[in-house]
């Protein structure tokens, strides 16, 4: 079988422990995924991983995006994005959008956190109009034309959705690794963890994090995120450092991706300019590994 044909088999017949879903605008904060509105994102048996565009064209940039990825874990990233032939609306976070829609940033990424696959805004593009199978798509094309000696090399895939609006990069994921301890207490608490990363801040210029004391700081720690009925709770302690919201996001996509969806909570620490930051990410009642109970205020 060719790493092409192989590629294929993985992503259109291995389904995701739990997929990512667009936004629903019912819900102003999070996504609400009871609604009606939610799309069928389970595995299609006969879906295509064909783009409608015929302007797909594959750029290895090992500099930029990372040489020598853990091909396994590239494999397992291109799992977690559930085949879909329907095409949505990916848009920029957080600028009104009122209608059903994939937030971005978004980032499918390998359980061990090592490589991830992210849809992005072509340069000028103000949406995106493209099916989960393109995304696939693109990213089998970056493993396949990118891979050397058994290892993956990042790159971007160009021209993807019907309006060859996104692009798509896969990468190494160069922040700190997450520890995984404690428990979720099922998959519906751990969407709710994947909402929480849907909404989340993603700014990218610094500021400053620390205790609410003067001088004031732009993020007051500790900073609390809480998801639909506090059944999972995002939080950032530490003393006073520089950082950035996108880190944030990165480092808390990587506790999800790691832990969360194999049922556990999970920390990140190091994080900042001088890596004073720590993050959690976890159910409000977390049962530790030493049977200790902490109880989220």
């Amino acid at each position: 079988m060719s790493l092409r044909s192989l590629l294929a088999f993985l992503f259109l017949y291995l389904p995701p422990v739990i997929s990512a879903i667009p936004s629903d605008p019912a819900n102003n904060r999070f996504v609400n995924f009871g609604s009606g509105q939610v799309p069928n994102t389970s595995v299609l048996a006969n879906a295509s991983t064909s783009t409608s565009s015929n302007d797909l064209t594959v750029q290895c940039l090992p500099n930029r995006y990372g040489k020598n990825l853990p091909f396994a874990d590239c494999i397992d990233a291109i799992q977690q994005i559930t085949p879909d032939d329907e095409e949505y609306e990916w848009w920029p976070r957080h600028i009104g959008i009122r209608k059903q829609h994939f937030p971005l940033p978004l980032r499918f990424q390998g359980r061990n956190a090592r490589c991830y696959i992210e849809p992005k805004l072509a340069p000028g593009a103000l949406k995106g109009v493209a099916s989960l199978n393109m995304v696939g798509e693109g990213a089998n094309a970056i493993l396949d034309k990118c891979i050397s000696s058994g290892k993956a090399n990042g790159g971007i895939a160009h021209g993807i959705g019907g309006n060859n609006g996104l692009t798509v990069t896969l990468g190494a994921y160069r922040g700190p690794i997450p520890v995984c301890r404690g428990t979720v207490r099922d998959q519906q608490t751990a969407e709710l963890c994947r909402a929480i990363l849907d909404d989340m801040e993603v700014a990218a210029q610094p500021q400053t994090f620390g205790p609410g004391v003067d001088p004031r700081p732009d993020v007051v720690l500790p900073a609390v995120i809480r998801a639909t009925n506090d059944a999972c709770v995002l939080r950032i302690f530490g003393q006073a450092d520089m950082a950035r919201w996108l880190q944030m996001w990165e480092a808390a996509t990587a506790i999800w991706s790691m832990c969360i969806r194999g049922a556990k909570g999970g920390s990140v620490t190091g994080l900042g300019e001088n890596r004073k930051l720590f993050m959690t990410l976890t159910s409000p009642i977390s049962l530790l590994g030493n049977g200790t109970g902490i109880a989220e205020s």
